[in-house]
């Protein structure tokens, strides 16, 4: 599963969305889990964002900082790889680009 972190003031979350949407593509069949994450804005707003900019990853909308604090969330974006045994095997913060992000799938050996 990848955990991304995201807001939709956030310029490298924005860039960021090609890349996740290519990989989310091409290693669902594999069993990758994308959620993307969003901290504390309204629903209305993010909703009205993904109109604009839809995603073929789920989208949480995270109203606490409890998910934030376990993955230690501070800036965005902010991928956070958990494996198959629920163990964070990577994290990758800030902009990821596609090299990037595959190189953090690497590590759950997808």
């Amino acid at each position: 599963m990848l955990l991304n972190f995201w807001a939709t003031w956030c310029p490298h979350c924005k860039s960021d969305e090609p890349a996740v949407e290519t990989l989310v593509k091409e290693f669902e069949k594999d069993g990758l889990l994308v959620l993307a994450v969003n901290m504390g804005e309204p629903r209305r707003k993010v909703k009205k964002y993904l109109e604009a900019s839809p995603r073929s990853s789920k989208v949480i909308l995270a109203e606490d900082t409890t998910l934030a604090a376990i993955c230690d969330a501070h800036s965005y974006p902010i991928y956070t790889l958990v494996n198959r045994e629920g163990k964070v095997a990577g994290v990758q913060r800030g902009a990821g680009v596609e090299r990037a992000l595959r190189h953090l799938l690497a590590k759950a050996d997808l």
